[in-house]
């Protein structure tokens, strides 16, 4: 499969200096149908990228002597398989960012449910509407978008916005086109790791595409990185250890944090932390919920290289706890 890769690889290029790039791109699009879906996830990744993607097949250009500000870092959340708890990852870990540790965070919900809207509208609301009686200047944590994949590069590069993090749910599968495109605008990609015996292979498969993104991530110079973060952990159980040593075996990245089976996380809210202690009594949780969340935010924020200001966020922080449910 290799030597035939390299082959089609070697021939896309000739084909390349002989055609226009958009007949050159409609080719390979048309071809690949017709070979295989996984290596067209690979060769979209390590050859061609359309001119919404922030990956470029031309080489570098030479550094600016007057960079710009820092951007912000992107991440998802993202699957190849549904039912992983993809959203509830990122509903978890957005508030405690924000409110524990102070960065500014935005959420762009592209997943066709909309899980992630619909709990600040549905869910969150009444509970806002009572702090603002409260407190008149109160503010959610962080902010929400419904947006579209197409115009994920429409929101990252506007420079009006002055976020730390940026965090994308994607759609609860990745088999298309635009799911990928999406995720050549992250920094890092965060695949939930389940040790369910069906979710196993899936989530390798997906991580072993992600692998060969960053390979030519790397090859290119842009930083991207993958990690899997084992979620709806049991203490004790055989297949958790099993779902270690395969991800471990196969050479894929993964956190040493982890989120337990819990039902607080199901209750994860867009207007209060699992860390606010009114709120995680609210939802049912414990100490063990506290010190899981902050191992995964922490190093999240380590490995992504993201600032920690839990010396700034601790007054929202208490202010906030006296008016949870």
């Amino acid at each position: 499969m290799l030597y035939c890769f390299s082959a089609f690889l070697l021939f896309c290029i000739y084909v390349e200096k002989l055609i226009s790039r958009i007949v050159y791109l409609r080719f390979c699009i048309t071809t690949f149908l017709l070979i295989s879906k996984r290596v067209i996830l690979c060769f979209c990744f390590s050859i061609t990228f359309d001119s919404s993607s922030r990956w470029s097949s031309q080489p570098a250009s030479t550094p600016d002597l007057n960079p710009a500000p820092t951007m912000s870092k992107v991440i998802s959340f993202a699957t190849q398989k549904g039912g992983s708890g993809k959203s509830t990852l990122a509903l978890v870990l957005a508030a405690p960012l924000a409110t524990e540790y102070g960065l500014r965070i935005a959420v762009l919900d592209c997943d066709y449910q909309q899980s992630i809207v619909k709990t600040r509208e549905q869910v969150d609301a009444a509970n806002f509407a009572k702090l603002r009686e409260a407190n008149p200047d109160a503010q959610y944590p962080y902010d929400v978008y419904p947006w579209q994949l197409n115009r994920i590069f429409d929101f990252i590069d506007n420079p009006e916005h002055n976020y730390d993090l940026i965090i994308i749910d994607v759609p609860g599968r990745a088999d298309g086109d635009d799911v990928f495109n999406a995720l050549t605008a992250c920094d890092a990609v965060i695949v939930p790791l389940v040790s369910d015996y069906l979710d196993r292979a899936s989530t390798a498969e997906f991580m072993t595409i992600l692998e060969a993104i960053k390979k030519a991530a790397d090859d290119a110079q842009i930083d991207f990185q993958y990690y899997g973060l084992p979620t709806k952990r049991v203490a004790g159980q055989r297949e958790e250890k099993e779902m270690d040593d395969y991800i471990d075996g196969l050479g894929l990245s993964r956190f040493n944090s982890y989120l337990g089976h819990r039902k607080a996380y199901t209750r994860a809210s867009t207007l209060y932390s699992l860390l606010n202690p009114a709120w995680a009594r609210y939802a049912g949780g414990t100490k063990d919920t506290s010190d899981e969340i902050r191992r995964v935010c922490e190093e999240l924020i380590e490995r992504l290289g993201l600032p920690d200001r839990r010396a700034t966020a601790g007054a929202s922080v208490s202010t906030a706890s006296t008016s949870a449910k």
